[in-house]
């Protein structure tokens, strides 16, 4: 039954990646501008799935749940920006069948990567960011709130001048979350990002 789960989550997984890659080659002709915004206001709302741990024996279907994201920020130039964001709702844990509800509020320093190292003319329409920062985390079972820290990557492709297509692998880095040592809550999440 289990591996049955496994290939049917493989299966979802390369369904979605592969939405993803011709969403690259479908605006690949057209001519956007919006990156010619440097000092600009953004807003993005994500939606994905978690998994509570990176090793073999976490990566089974009972312990993925989905995940929420919210954030809004603002590019200081073409190359750095800062955001605030909120992430949730709860994660599974392998170690019992409950729900832990949580909330995340953080902040991020964001640096797109095609700007620093690559011409202006490669991936026009892409931005590659790295993101990283400090966050509350609040564990509504334990009640009790936590310093952590989230890392992570994020592609954007623009669909119009304002509005991106965004996906992003990040993990939530931090000590005690739910198992009395270092813990992380890696994620990948699609969403919108609009632009204003």
């Amino acid at each position: 039954m289990l591996n049955i789960n496994n290939k049917l989550l493989n299966k979802k997984l390369l369904i979605f990646l592969s939405l993803f890659s011709l969403s690259f080659i479908s605006f690949g002709q057209v001519d956007f501008r919006a990156n010619k915004i440097k000092e600009s206001w953004f807003i993005s709302a994500d939606y994905g799935v978690q998994i509570s741990g990176i090793k073999k024996e976490d990566f089974v279907n009972s312990n993925i749940s989905p995940l929420y994201g919210l954030s809004i920020g603002k590019w200081f130039n073409d190359k750095l920006a800062i955001k605030f964001g909120y992430q949730g709702i709860y994660f599974n844990y392998i170690g019992d069948n409950k729900k832990h509800y949580y909330n995340f509020y953080y902040t991020e320093a964001l640096i797109d990567l095609k700007e620093l190292f690559l011409s202006k003319s490669s991936f026009s329409r892409q931005k590659f960011i790295l993101h990283a920062g400090p966050g509350l985390f609040y564990n509504f079972e334990e009640d009790r709130h936590d310093i952590n820290s989230i890392f992570g990557y994020t592609s954007e492709i623009f669909l119009t001048n304002q509005l991106m297509f965004r996906l992003d692998i990040s993990a939530i880095i931090g000590w005690d979350i739910y198992q009395e040592n270092l813990d992380i809550l890696p994620s990948l999440a699609s969403g919108i990002t609009y632009q204003f």
